[in-house]
């Protein structure tokens, strides 16, 4: 899934937006992820289950909607579901308790669902059935499954025809850790149930109203139901067994209103009208799925198809229909979306060496969508701006991130869907892995987009969150629905994607392929564990996979390597690695980790250094201890010329203390690279031989990851205190000619971070001269307009360079050009080229009135604008910097002008510019009830995380008291503030450290 807490910072491929404010991806990263961890009593369940089993004594004459008692004196809820004939009781049944670790008690597990939906996107409500059919673990009146929200009116075992034989009792509970509604549904009988059972539930739910479950959307005036269960709705919708090792086939049949298309993970089996018109249509069953991947969507829809895509690997020839899907209207803007997924299938099913596995692919286009996109088996859904593309007018920067996401949800078709994790503490398996699998498929597909570069500065911002104190491990151990949800986190996505990328460079590229491979069959149609991935790697790369892996995924935190460098006449010279734990000013460990023996890495590691001679080579180590040596030499088989070119990967020596048994020895070293490639999820330290790399000639001979990951570098000792604000500013100057996109844009968003937060007056003013410096040049040579032989790069790298001038440096100039281009373009859309019209946009709002307000509420309800335009025009709504305009256009996220799922990442971008935050702040405050309801409380506790947008304690303390009584019943906003108070104390510290330096630089 590509979760739409991503969306909000840079890397997020899945949220390709045209136009977000530059500080957005410098400031507002910290901020992003909702975590949750919500704590609770554990004698709180003694009560509830006494109470549930007293109130199941009593005969019931309610036949309405659920009711509610009190469960004691924790202050917990017990809910119970109505019954359908008051004269049917079921005596007291003794069932396990909630359990510690989150997941279902153990007395049954299912074998095959049949669900009948009926689904009128006009109606508020929707009726369902469930038969289930399970195998007992143990004989027991009673089963405990998920349920939530739901109203279940009838209770049925069935016999071995499938008549009813038995009614039941259906009686929702509280999970153990859970903090919002009853999600247990304990199904009790008056007789015993052993073997092989199959249960009926009948029920009626309501449309979620915070775009999650199942939900409805309106769209020029048309009703359309959507579905997004992952990783815990799919209980709003059905009873059911929602976790994922509860993988089985599913049988789903949907009734809906005549003339609607009614879509589904798989193909249509039949169709019937009913006499009151309405058509049920039947699906074929599914292969083994888990309820989270379970999806349909229902709708006056278009439907375009696609040639099919026909694949030929594993010794199986398959022919894939493949369809796009918009709300009606749009269907001609999904055409380019399925040339690019063919394109896609293809390059992963060679990778894998196995066909795409399932019989059809849908590709919708979701107008309100709670996460960016979702990797449904056969019916993969996003939102529309990512996924719809008018070709006369979509941009570069829309089309690559559109081509990422498609890249991202297909590779879950085999890392997700075809093989599941277990449980959520391995979701790192699932999202980790595509957003790896994201980057080999664009290098694959289109080399020249240089997607794993790009994957050097995603690393960046993942250690940047893998640096709090409250950081979550990878495999953090998930108790509750709200600790599942925190797991869709920058960690999991990005550190597992950056540790993925390490792996795969120490195992070689083959033997990790091969590995994956063999994982894939391995497991195919069932579950898996980390465990079993590192198993089946380790059979083929060499190294210890296991070792390694728990080094970094059972663990937070980032190494800091430092490689000091000896020489001494008449002896071999020698690095010297000396491995720490790299932490930012203001970081400090809470106390009862302090008492902890210092965590030590396995780091797959490769150095590169001078060999003399214009040549370099690399020695290659997995560094366990604190420290150790490598002795340097200079061999045919470890040197590479030193070029600007790409170093070709190297096979490293899980054991090599040198770069090879037998060598002529070499001068001291010039110069070193303690991460050749970028290849390790490390920080390195910047000792002098080191530094030596940002000589203006040395500089240029580097190829782009390690001019971006020595740029990072710079940046993490800046933060850690270790290099003077002067010197990193000297570094900055020294590669001021620097012409790469990548590398340009590492140093805009530093150079963004202290103008928005650390810096006043005079110094704020030479840090925007500064960056006007780097990127003023560029801008010159490409000029504002588009060129006819201009290449990607060229486009992305002018999309760079005027907004670092417009939003970073306020270059007078360049706000006086951005707002002629947004004029022209809101008088005649047409006349302005996209790539350029979607960027001006936000820029010359800055500095504009209530007339510019005024012209971008009318372009948005226009008709014929493209989701693209949408998206950059409500983001213009929010950039103006009068507060009065401000204020008026944060208004419009109180209306339908701004959609539902687009009210926090607005919230977002005003917050991240320093002459707009104190305004938006004020009115998110003032307006905290009208967000709630325009887009439920559990979404706007999501907001708690803006505490880190704060840089001292007068404003984060006010901020921790506003949030903290509207967190105590949310689940996941604990989390958020307490991320939140970590990235504002490390900001508050880092901003003491360097204000002298910063009086001082010139």
């Amino acid at each position: 899934m590509a979760h739409a807490s991503l969306a909000l910072h840079g890397f997020a491929r899945e949220f390709a937006s045209d136009g977000p404010d530059l500080a957005t991806g410098a400031v507002a990263v910290g901020n992003v992820c909702e975590t949750r961890r919500p704590v609770t009593n554990r004698r709180h369940w003694a009560a509830t289950l006494c109470v549930a089993l007293l109130g199941q004594c009593t005969p019931s004459t309610n036949t309405g909607s659920a009711t509610t008692g009190a469960s004691g004196a924790s202050g917990g809820a017990q809910t119970t579901a109505s019954t359908p004939d008051a004269s049917v009781t079921v005596a007291a049944v003794s069932v396990e308790a909630p359990r510690e670790d989150g997941r279902l008690p153990a007395l049954a597990a299912p074998l095959g669902y049949e669900v009948s939906l009926e689904v009128d996107p006009n109606r508020e409500d929707f009726r369902g059935k469930v038969r289930v059919r399970m195998r007992m673990a143990r004989a027991s009146r009673a089963v405990v499954m998920h349920a939530r929200e739901l109203d279940v009116r009838e209770v049925w075992l069935l016999d071995a025809s499938g008549a009813r034989s038995s009614r039941g009792q259906a009686t929702l509970r509280a999970s153990a850790h859970g903090r919002g509604t009853p999600e247990e549904l304990v199904v009790s009988f008056d007789r015993e149930l052993s073997g092989d059972v199959q249960v009926e539930l009948e029920y009626v739910g309501r449309f979620n109203p915070s775009l999650r479950s199942l939900y409805r959307v309106q769209q020029r005036g048309k009703w359309y139901a959507f579905t997004q269960f992952e990783p815990n709705d799919a209980r709003r919708a059905f009873p059911c067994f929602d976790e994922p090792a509860f993988k089985v086939p599913w049988k789903l049949d949907l009734t809906v209103p005549a003339g609607a298309v009614a879509l589904a993970n798989m193909p249509e089996a039949s169709r019937e009208t009913l006499a009151d018109r309405r058509v049920r249509v039947r699906f074929r069953e599914t292969p083994p799925t888990p309820s989270y991947l379970i999806a349909f969507a229902v709708g006056p829809f278009d439907v375009v198809e696609h040639a099919p895509v026909t694949l030929e690997f594993g010794g199986e020839r398959v022919t894939v229909p493949l369809r796009g899907v918009a709300t009606e209207g749009q269907g001609a803007l999904v055409r380019e979306s399925l040339d690019v997924a063919a394109a896609h299938l293809e390059v992963l099913s060679r990778y894998f060496d196995r066909n795409y596995p399932y019989p059809k692919l849908d590709l919708v286009a979701v107008p309100e969508f709670g996460a960016g996109a979702m990797e449904n088996p056969g019916l993969v859904t996003f939102r529309e701006e990512m996924l719809l593309i008018d070709p006369a007018r979509a941009t570069t920067s829309a089309r690559r991130g559109i081509a990422g996401i498609i890249a991202h949800e297909l590779a879950h078709q085999w890392f997700g869907n075809l093989v599941t994790m277990r449980w959520w503490d391995d979701l790192w398996l699932n999202e980790g892995f595509a957003t790896w699998a994201t980057s080999r498929v664009l290098d694959t597909w289109r080399p020249e987009m240089g997607s794993r570069v790009e994957s050097v500065r995603s690393r960046a911002w993942a250690m940047d969150q893998d640096s709090l104190p409250t950081a979550r491990i990878v495999r953090q151990p998930v108790r509750s629905t709200s600790e599942a949800e925190e797991a869709f986190d920058g960690i999991t996505y990005t550190k597992g994607a950056a540790f993925l990328r390490m792996l795969e460079t120490a195992m070689g590229e083959d033997a990790f392929r091969a590995g994956i491979r063999r994982y894939i069959r391995a497991h195919a149609w069932g579950n898996a564990t980390a465990s079993d991935l590192f198993d089946d790697l380790q059979s083929t790369g060499g190294i210890d996979v296991s070792t390694v892996a728990s080094s970094f995924l059972d663990f937070r935190g980032v190494p800091i390597v430092t490689a000091e460098l000896q020489c001494t006449r008449g002896a071999a010279p020698t690095i010297t690695l000396t491995q720490d734990e790299y932490r930012p000013l203001g970081s400090a460990r809470p106390e009862n980790e302090r008492l902890i023996a210092a965590h030590r890495w396995a780091i797959p590691l490769c150095v590169e250094y001078d060999a003399g001679g214009n040549r370099s080579a690399r020695a290659c180590t997995i560094l366990r201890e604190a420290s150790a040596r490598i002795t340097l030499d200079a061999t045919a088989s470890s040197t590479v010329p030193t070029t600007g070119a790409s170093t070709p990967a190297t096979t490293p020596d899980a054991g090599a203390s040198r770069a090879s048994p037998v060598a002529p020895p070499i001068a001291c070293p010039r110069w070193i690279h303690p991460n050749a490639g970028e290849s390790a999820y490390v920080r390195y330290a910047l000792t002098e031989p080191v530094r030596a790399l940002f000589e203006p000639a040395r500089w240029r001979t580097l190829d782009r990851s390690a001019r971006v990951g020595l740029v990072d570098a710079a940046w993490a000792q800046l933060r850690a205190g270790t290099l003077p604000v002067d010197q990193y500013l000297s570094i900055v100057t020294r590669i001021r000619d620097e012409r790469d996109r990548l590398v340009l844009d590492s140093l805009s968003s530093a150079l963004s971070s202290l103008v928005s937060h650390h810096a006043q007056g005079e110094v704020r003013t030479r840090l925007r001269a500064l960056a006007a410096q780097l990127f003023r040049p560029t801008l010159a040579r490409l000029g504002w307009a588009p060129r006819p032989n201009d290449t990607d790069d060229d486009k992305l790298l002018r999309r760079s360079a005027i907004g670092v001038l417009g939003w970073l440096s306020m270059d007078e100039a360049a706000l006086r050009e951005a707002n002629r281009y947004a004029t022209e373009y809101l008088r005649a859309p047409a006349s302005v080229p996209s790539d350029l019209a979607l960027l001006v946009l936000p820029i010359a709002s800055m500095r504009a009135d209530n007339a510019r307000l005024d012209a971008l509420l009318a372009r948005l309800r226009a008709q014929d604008i493209t989701p693209q335009e949408r998206s950059t025009l409500q983001v213009s709504l929010v950039t103006f910097t009068d507060p009065t305009v401000l204020r008026r256009g944060l208004d419009q996220l109180l209306t339908d002008v701004v959609r539902q799922q687009d009210v926090l990442r607005l919230l977002w971008t005003a917050s991240t510019h320093p002459e707009r935050r104190a305004v938006a702040h004020a009115w998110i405050r003032d307006h905290y009830d009208g967000i709630v309801r325009r887009t439920t409380e559990e979404t706007a506790v999501r907001m708690a995380g803006i505490i880190g947008d704060t840089c001292a304690a007068p404003e984060r303390d006010a901020w921790v008291a506003f949030w903290t009584p509207r967190a105590r019943n949310a689940e996941g906003a604990e989390r958020a503030i307490r991320e939140g108070v970590d990235s504002s104390t490390q900001c508050e510290a880092f901003d003491r450290a360097i204000a002298p330096g910063l009086q001082r630089w010139r």
